[in-house]
């Protein structure tokens, strides 16, 4: 809120957030290890292995340093990358005979590396300690506590393509310009297995599950410095998907394991089915690691076996997370939840949560709730969900006061791998006191969303859109009044590098209520705008239609857009500059509300579960008594 005098808004910032980022801090990297280890729970849904490294007898410890001497920067950064021994962080041998034996694997790799970008003659040589690795006797006791170790790199030329083809068994020729080798070309050696492979991969895709390659001979001429390819596929015949069986189970009925991977059988080979069915059971999230693999031989009737390998994560899991804005408080939420109740994936989850911390001092001014969950995959069909959702709160955000409870139950179908639709229906009691005075309500309402969604990552996508709309009629049984409330939505995302290291971040959104006046429709069911889900830079409901005390009334329309450009600045680390602008309207129809637009920077730290997010955010058209700034915390990206 408005201070007197405030400090310089970096020192405000951080004592009002450090505190917050120390405790989010200790709950990603600490708590997880420790409720593994106390309870056996997968902590934020990851499973965990235990570093059980053994003593290394006699360790020998070394020092190694490479000359490159005659090679490119690109040729340098493939032989660091390659490179074990001049890795500072590797740690000591075992022995004489362990570095004799790191030496010689140096020294593959390096070889290695020195093909892969078309150096065929090149050499490589390693001493330790001023003797080539080769002749160093096994029982040799170095002299010197850390043994210099001489890695000297000997590219040599480079050699290109010569000659080159591919074809089947049959004399069938292909391309091998398809494929990346082209004649007069660097003889990368890499992509040479990359044709081969990419050769038996469009086989497979056109329905040959047995496509391998026959041979692959490869012929470098140091005369002429030049690499001669034959490479030899064989198709296999077509095939049908045949018998599905599943392996590795212990909870899970294996029955339906298989039928909600889907697997169509009798319907032709496809690799992109089998990726299909894939990602239908991580979805179950009960899975730790899946394995679909073909058998090596057709059955009798020419249909080809599937076995579906399965791992299973530990049923319970608990987890915690904290938010922080400066003009909503701070929020603290935990849960406890089971994945697999009956052995066909079902989930139960508790939940708690205490938010608007600083907000005030009695109990009414802070918000609380519980609610339990409940999931059912393949309720009624492989493709469907039925979820059931029972809940208790208190909220207190500056618009209104709520006390209410209630439940819902929704079906969810996945009509293919983008276009998911959801009918749902709910009963809600609420309590509320807002700017048109106390009210008591008890909602009797239905659903129906939409969701088109092809980005490639939901926590930090960087290419695709996701499309939503819904709508939801709603009766309140004690008022009698009757409305229509509508939403939609569309975020969209573009990498505009190929390493993804800048993305383009788009989102519009809007919504309508119909069929009741304003004072007639629940506080809780009018539109607000502000906060970090909104506008940043603006308190939480603050945009909007307000009373003549200045008291947020909501609205029946909305309509808001953001605009963020994500910089990844190092693997950890991003920035983000973003734009919000927002408007709500008392009419059903967008266009009398006052347009309100918040712009600041943010900082990401990018973990496992999802980037921690650090917003900061001014009004550029500040409303009479909120804040200057907005400040918010959170895991995930804003939208």
């Amino acid at each position: 809120r408005e201070r007197a005098a405030r400090p310089r808004l970096l020192r405000e910032v951080w004592w009002q957030v450090g505190p917050l980022l120390l405790a989010l801090v200790v709950t990603i990297t600490v708590w997880p290890q420790e409720a593994d280890a106390l309870f056996g729970f997968d902590f934020f849904n990851r499973d965990k292995t235990v570093d059980t490294t053994d003593v290394i007898p006699d360790p020998v410890l070394y020092s190694a340093e490479m000359d490159t001497d005659g090679a490119d920067e690109d040729l340098k950064k493939a032989l660091t990358s390659a490179s074990q021994m001049t890795d500072k962080n590797a740690g000591p041998v075992s022995g004489t005979v362990g570095l004799i034996a790191a030496a010689a694997n140096e020294q593959r790799r390096l070889i290695g590396a020195l093909y892969a970008q078309g150096y065929y003659g090149g050499t490589v040589n390693i001493l330790l300690d001023g003797r080539h690795f080769e002749d160093v006797p096994v029982d040799l006791q170095f002299s010197s506590n850390v043994v210099p170790v001489a890695i000297d790199v000997t590219p040599g030329p480079r050699f290109a393509f010569g000659k080159v083809g591919i074809s089947t068994p049959d004399n069938v020729s292909i391309d091998p310009a398809r494929f990346g080798i082209v004649s007069g070309e660097p003889a990368k050696s890499t992509e040479i297995v990359a044709a081969a492979d990419a050769v038996v991969a469009e086989e497979r895709k056109a329905g040959h599950p047995l496509a391998r390659v026959i041979t692959r001979e490869v012929v470098a001429d140091h005369a002429t410095q030049r690499v001669d390819v034959v490479i030899s596929v064989d198709p296999g015949p077509e095939a049908r998907f045949g018998t599905v069986s599943v392996e590795g189970t212990k909870r899970m009925d294996p029955d339906f394991v298989a039928r909600q991977a889907q697997i169509p059988v009798g319907a032709p080979y496809s690799p992109e089915e089998l990726a299909k069915a894939r990602r239908r059971l991580q979805n179950l999230g009960v899975f730790s690691s899946i394995a679909i693999e073909t058998a090596e031989t057709l059955d009798p009737d020419g249909t080809i076996p599937v076995v579906i390998t399965v791992a299973e994560r530990k049923p319970r899991v608990v987890g915690a997370g904290v938010t922080y804005s400066n003009t909503e408080g701070a929020g603290i939420e935990a849960y406890w939840g089971h994945r697999n109740l009956f052995g066909h994936a079902e989930s139960i989850r508790f939940e708690g949560a205490f938010g608007r911390i600083g907000d005030g001092n009695q109990l009414t001014d802070y918000d609380y709730s519980a609610a339990v969950l409940f999931a059912m995959p393949g309720a009624f069909g492989p493709s469907t969900k039925l979820n059931a959702k029972a809940f208790v709160l208190h909220e207190h955000p500056d618009a209104y006061e709520r006390t209410a409870a209630g439940g819902n139950v929704s079906v969810e179908n996945k009509f293919s791998e983008r276009f998911t639709g959801t009918l749902g229906a709910g009963l809600e009691w609420s309590d509320t006191d807002d700017a048109f005075g106390a009210d008591t309500a008890l909602l009797v309402y239905t659903t129906a969303e939409a969701v088109w969604d092809t980005r490639d990552d939901t926590m930090d996508p960087t290419t695709g859109i996701r499309a939503a709309a819904s709508v939801s009629p709603n009766f309140d049984v004690l008022n009698g009044s009757t409305f229509l409330v509508t939403r939609a939505s569309l975020s969209a995302y573009r990498a505009i590098d190929t390493a993804n290291r800048v993305v383009l971040a788009a989102r519009v959104a809007g919504g309508s209520i119909f069929g009741a006046d304003l004072a007639d429709i629940p506080a809780s069911r009018r539109f607000y705008a502000g906060g970090g889900g909104s506008v940043r830079g603006y308190a939480y409901q603050a945009i909007g239609p307000r009373n003549a005390s200045n008291t947020a009334t909501g609205g029946r329309s909305f309509a808001e857009a953001s605009l963020e450009a994500r910089f990844r600045v190092t693997e950890k680390i991003g920035v983000v500059p973003f734009i919000d602008a927002g408007a709500v309207s008392a009419d059903s129809v967008p266009g009398d509300g006052d347009w309100h637009v918040g712009a600041g920077v943010g900082l990401r730290y990018l973990t496992p579960v999802g980037p921690v997010r650090l917003d900061v955010a001014v009004p550029l058209d500040p409303i009479a008594g909120d804040p200057n700034y907005g400040i918010y915390l959170g895991i995930g990206q804003a939208f």
